[in-house]
């Protein structure tokens, strides 16, 4: 064979192959690893600086009282204990309740007066029950407006960093108003911080976690595709991209907690998902995630 017709024959086989149809060919893509691991929805919103009101130290579990440890006209201090609750349920995490010998116990929340106890020995409170009353003898409040869809995830365990030209104070709600106010869409939530005095009636940045979930199922946002208002990823299986239905729950910029379509350890594409199709071949080039 004459080298002439060797390169025509060389010639014919790429021409045939960069003709082939774009599902004969593999698509050289990267793919993260489908796994869990914690996510939050950080609410980013502007409060204005006012002076101090009530504030209600409360249980975040609904129990019965078994011990008042403080009354009316004391003077108690941060996290002073002022109540026992013997829980109606074993579910424990994260509160403002602190475990003590098989109840929790109701702290005061800022320093200050007790003005008032809402709840009597042997009473069975609900969750989130203010069981005192305290005014505050320091620092300054803000009330900060957030949009009603979040109200759900909005409790008296909620966290909040306030922004400070001094540095960050974190506070959790001296107050929640769940209910939409004069038709906004949105509904008032008041902080109180012990220390620092900004000037009153200035706006500061505040935060507020709206919605966690310590063991979501997540993915990085950039794998997850909107078309016609549905979501989908492409999952790698046996060398093809497979279009999948999902249905998401908290984003963040970097990530996206999955609800149902996914299971951990699955590979979804992360580039080059926007110029595939389903069932398309698919080279695996890079792995992170």
């Amino acid at each position: 064979m004459t080298r002439v017709k060797t390169l025509k024959i060389i010639m014919v086989i790429l021409t045939l192959f960069s003709s082939a149809p774009s599902w004969a060919q593999s698509m050289p893509v990267t793919v993260a690893i489908v796994n869990k691991g914690p996510i939050k929805q950080v609410y980013h919103g502007f409060a204005r600086v006012q002076p101090l009101m009530k504030t209600h130290p409360s249980s975040s579990y609904a129990g019965r009282i078994v011990q008042i440890l403080a009354h009316v006209g004391e003077k108690v201090s941060l996290n002073q204990p002022l109540a026992r609750i013997k829980p109606l349920s074993k579910n424990r995490d994260n509160s403002s309740l602190f475990a003590a010998g098989g109840a929790y116990t109701v702290v005061a929340n800022v320093p200050g007066i007790i003005v008032g106890e809402n709840y009597s020995l042997g009473d069975v409170i609900p969750s989130g029950a203010p069981v005192f009353t305290l005014v505050p003898d320091t620092g300054f409040r803000v009330a900060l407006s957030i949009p009603l869809q979040y109200s759900p995830g909005i409790d008296y365990a909620t966290k909040a960093t306030i922004h400070l030209a001094s540095g960050a104070a974190h506070a959790t709600p001296s107050s929640i108003r769940a209910f939409d106010m004069s038709g906004t869409g949105y509904f008032l939530v008041e902080f109180v911080v012990t220390k620092n005095k900004p000037v009153l009636g200035s706006v500061i940045p505040v935060d507020v976690v709206v919605k966690h979930d310590n063991s979501a199922l997540l993915i990085p946002a950039n794998a997850v595709v909107e078309k016609n208002g549905a979501f989908f990823v492409f999952v790698v299986k046996n060398g093809k991209a497979i279009q999948t239905l999902v249905k998401i729950g908290i984003q963040t910029p970097s990530s996206v907690q999955i609800l149902s379509g996914l299971h951990p350890g699955e590979k979804v594409v992360t580039t080059g998902q926007y110029s595939l199709e389903d069932g398309a071949k698919v080279t695996v080039v890079s792995t992170g995630g």
